[in-house]
């Protein structure tokens, strides 16, 4: 019984600083993520597939992809501000999220001959520059609903997203069209 004292007095002291009129949601914050990450993920399928044509569907599914980053950004500020434990729960759920931003950007990068030979190099790069401009406005958003104490590894993780569309701004900056 004495082992399980301390137990139950960490667990009362943790839950007697939440405040019980502040509701924190940190499924809403990995909704956000999920959300994007499929659409992300929709985006490289219509990537991969791309061989030649006008780009319209690599462009409907950019402007969906950012279209729910935007959301987020909205749904994001909404919310109050989590906790240190819920914050840090959304470390996996941001990881995982970048991995599939770093096939998107490296299918996007790969497929650039051929979106190059159909003259969709500017239409590329507009989206991912919307892309990027997106992601950061939601890496702000979401760092303002962490505590100072660790606004920093939010910083940090949503930064590793805005590098990885970065590398693809980078890659189509300067494709011309034809």
């Amino acid at each position: 019984m004495k082992f399980s004292t301390p137990l139950f007095a960490l667990g009362f002291a943790l839950t007697a600083t939440a405040s019980p009129l502040e509701v924190r949601d940190l499924a809403t914050f990995k909704t956000i993520i999920a959300n994007i990450q499929s659409d992300a993920d929709a985006l490289d399928v219509t990537i991969k597939a791309f061989t030649s044509g006008d780009g319209a569907a690599v462009s409907a599914a950019a402007d969906k992809l950012v279209a729910t980053i935007n959301t987020g950004v909205t749904t994001a500020n909404a919310q109050p501000v989590l906790s240190d434990l819920d914050a840090l729960g959304l470390t996996t759920s941001v990881n995982t999220c970048n991995d599939h931003v770093t096939i998107v950007v490296d299918d996007t990068i790969a497929k650039k001959a051929a979106f190059t030979a159909a003259c969709l190099g500017p239409d590329i790069l507009a989206d991912l520059t919307s892309q990027l401009a997106a992601a950061k406005a939601l890496a702000t958003a979401v760092t303002a609903k962490v505590s100072d104490l660790l606004k920093p590894t939010a910083a940090q993780l949503a930064g590793k997203i805005s590098a990885n569309i970065q590398r693809g701004v980078d890659a189509y900056t300067g494709v011309a069209g034809c």
